[in-house]
């Protein structure tokens, strides 16, 4: 989870913007799970985390300004779980990222 953090802190210092954040809640899976974002300060949204018991369970997904998909990976009790998507502007798959244990397990 500190990883995913800064990295998200290295995108919002890059992106030269300020973000503004919003917590929302739903229901998913009997379970409460807050749905957390950030907007850059012209309102687009930066990053969209799925959080429940302080922890992000769930997706946690970064785009660009121009709307599309930055990275995009699941976690649990925040954890990353499989692998993470990195994105080019485009929206065509830049990188993979396998994860084993919640560490890195080599790069696709």
């Amino acid at each position: 989870m500190y990883k995913f953090f800064v990295f998200l802190s290295i995108i919002l210092l890059a992106s030269c913007q300020s973000p503004k954040s919003e917590a929302t809640s739903s229901t998913q899976d009997s379970t409460k799970v807050k749905i957390h974002k950030e907007y850059t300060v012209d309102g687009k949204l930066h990053s969209k985390l799925e959080v429940s018991h302080g922890k992000i369970n769930g997706w946690a997904t970064t785009f660009y300004p121009n709307g599309k998909v930055m990275t995009k990976c699941k976690y649990q009790e925040g954890i990353p779980m499989d692998e993470e998507t990195m994105y080019y502007k485009s929206g065509k798959i830049y990188r993979i990222i396998p994860f084993k244990d919640g560490n890195k397990h080599g790069w696709l």
